[in-house]
């Protein structure tokens, strides 16, 4: 199984670790490793061509493969999530609605087949998502809020609470704010049992 591969391989240091403030070229270079294995050869020229319309090109044959073969789309799941995250560092405001948009509809997807996210996979996406929660732009930040009211789906609305209370440390006072809303969201949702670990040590 590749994506169990790659997952060991990641945890035994083989490969330099998905954990950056900016994603560097070794990161660059590994993913490309990764998907040029999965990927046919037109999807992987769309995917890391410098060109950011190939990239809306690869966004809509990800569209197209989820639309036909769900189970390819899980099953690259964890390589395919490092590549968006990727586009969310890009500057291209079409580029991050595009990629929001395609990530809602995956995560849509994902709930009804009832997928449950392992944390190597939520670990190296949440982090990174929540980067675009203070976005100035407000059509970013609804897509992001949207997107993280899917995810509660997908795995533990615990783990998702421990991911958002650090994004309350932020810098970014708009950023403060957002997740605070969605701490909210979240114990309205499911009570303070949404305070992982404990409440003590969630508000610490």
């Amino acid at each position: 199984n590749a994506k169990e591969k790659r997952v060991k391989d990641e945890a035994n240091l083989k490969v330099l670790k998905w954990n950056f403030v900016q994603p560097t070229d070794e990161h660059i270079d590994i993913l490309k490793d990764q998907l040029a294995a999965v990927v046919s050869r037109p999807m992987f020229h769309n995917l890391f061509h410098s060109d950011f319309k190939f990239h809306l090109l690869a966004i809509g044959m990800f569209q197209e493969c989820l639309d036909t073969n769900r189970a390819a789309c899980i099953a690259q799941l964890d390589v395919v999530l490092k590549w968006f995250i990727l586009r969310l560092f890009d500057t291209n405001t079409s580029i991050h609605l595009k990629s929001l948009d395609f990530l809602q509809n995956l995560f849509a997807m994902l709930s009804e087949e009832n997928y449950r996210m392992p944390d190597v996979e939520v670990n190296s996406f949440v982090p990174y998502l929540l980067l675009r929660i203070g976005d100035p732009k407000d059509e970013i930040r609804k897509r992001v809020r949207c997107l993280l009211r899917t995810m509660h789906r997908v795995f533990p609305y615990g783990k998702l609470f421990g991911h958002i209370i650090e994004g309350v440390r932020s810098k970014n006072s708009r950023s403060r704010a957002e997740c605070l809303e969605e701490i909210g969201v979240l114990i309205e949702k499911y009570g303070l049992n949404a305070c992982q670990p404990s409440i003590g040590k969630a508000l610490k």
